[in-house]
């Protein structure tokens, strides 16, 4: 493997891994294992719920890894999902939940969107909430709601 490979391997892995302990801080009872799931599922649900050109400017965003997960069981036909009310959201991403369980996920995914809108582009983040229901944009950061 080149160098430059194994340094892009390295980084990502780095990143991914302050991605979950951002996480976990922001949900003291839960732990990395609960971290990483809850960012998989959040993310998935996430990518299903927007139009699979904006799921793709998203990922192109994400680290290397998280990428890969983000992509993982992508199936274009059944996108875009008509999820409109928070409830609904966190009920999806309870179904793609693959760990200890979390007594409420709600602020397990708000703290996954919290994540996310500080690590991409804040043009991004903006763009993704502008196509959202008002309903779902109270997931995210009240700042990052206004901006939008």
């Amino acid at each position: 493997m080149s160098s430059d490979r194994f340094t892009l391997f390295q980084e990502t892995l780095q990143t991914s891994s302050k991605w979950i302990r951002e996480i976990t801080a922001a949900l003291p009872s839960a732990d990395e294992q609960q971290a990483y799931h809850l960012l998989c599922a959040t993310l998935r649900t996430l990518r299903d719920r927007l139009r699979p050109d904006d799921a793709i400017h998203l990922a192109a965003q994400l680290p290397v890894l998280i990428r890969g997960l983000y992509y993982d069981g992508w199936r274009l036909s059944d996108v875009p999902m008509r999820i409109r009310s928070r409830k609904e959201f966190v009920a999806h991403v309870a179904t793609r939940y693959h760990a200890r369980p979390i007594e409420d996920l709600e602020p397990g995914v708000r703290a996954v969107l919290a994540t996310l809108s500080r690590n991409v582009d804040l043009d991004e983040t903006t763009s993704i909430l502008r196509t959202l229901p008002e309903e779902l944009r109270e997931l995210w950061p009240a700042h990052l709601v206004e901006a939008a």
